[in-house]
């Protein structure tokens, strides 16, 4: 069987990562944040455990209520939309364009209006959105752009990496990805006041007893049964 993923890191790195996790040692995740900010080109990174936290933290950040206008394309992974639903915001699917299968300027213009809150901009297979166009409509509307860039952390727009364009964005690090940690994910945005509430989120998680190192121990116990070399010695 083909992995769907082969992460080329050896076992000695997994085990010291996974040791600063358990000890709150977070200077590697600390060093990670601020390179991933730079080469992003953004001020402030937040690491989270799974996308959906992430969208999540962002949607509640900018004080998305139920009821809210949020517009998103029709065509994308299916948590998005799960997640929004789950939320209450007023989902408004927005068409694709046949070329890159992202959002449609053309049906984004006739769509969107003062109601809309919030413009998820998700840039498929690595094709950035024409974010020039939807920064133009957000902007006319008093809209944020939420740029979910899972699968496409490298591709650029015009000279700026994806990601910092709108007002926030967020990069998967999940299997599968460009860039993989195993299981994570990276929000990203020059507004302080945003990437604080987002954070402060994220630890309301943590102190609930949901958090990455649960997930984390749960990965990696699969790439123990693969490998029985691999022992913990914690």
């Amino acid at each position: 069987m083909i992995p769907s993923v082969i992460v080329p890191i050896a076992h000695e790195e997994i085990l010291n990562a996974l040791k600063g996790l358990l000890h709150n040692n977070n200077s590697k995740i600390k060093e990670f944040k601020e390179e991933f900010s730079s080469y992003v080109g953004c001020d402030y990174s937040i690491t989270t455990y799974y996308g959906i936290t992430a969208l999540y933290a962002l949607l509640k950040s900018y004080g998305l209520k139920r009821g809210d206008e949020v517009i998103m394309p029709a065509y994308t992974c299916e948590t998005v939309a799960r997640l929004l639903i789950d939320m209450g915001p007023k989902i408004n699917f927005v068409d694709i364009d046949k070329e890159t299968y992202n959002i449609s300027i053309e049906d984004l213009q006739s769509k969107a209006s003062r109601k809309t809150k919030a413009i998820i901009a998700i840039h498929m297979f690595g094709n950035p959105c024409e974010m020039k166009g939807i920064m133009e409509i957000a902007e006319d509307c008093d809209a944020v752009v939420i740029e979910d860039a899972a699968q496409s952390i490298g591709a650029e727009y015009r000279g700026k990496k994806i990601g910092s364009i709108g007002d926030a964005g967020f990069f998967s690090l999940g299997e599968g990805k460009p860039l993989t940690t195993i299981n994570g994910d990276v929000i990203v945005t020059n507004d302080k006041e945003t990437a604080e509430k987002c954070r402060r989120i994220i630890e309301h998680f943590n102190a609930c007893g949901f958090h990455e190192k649960s997930i984390v121990l749960l990965k990696l116990m699969t790439y123990t049964q693969k490998s029985p070399s691999l022992r913990f010695d914690l």
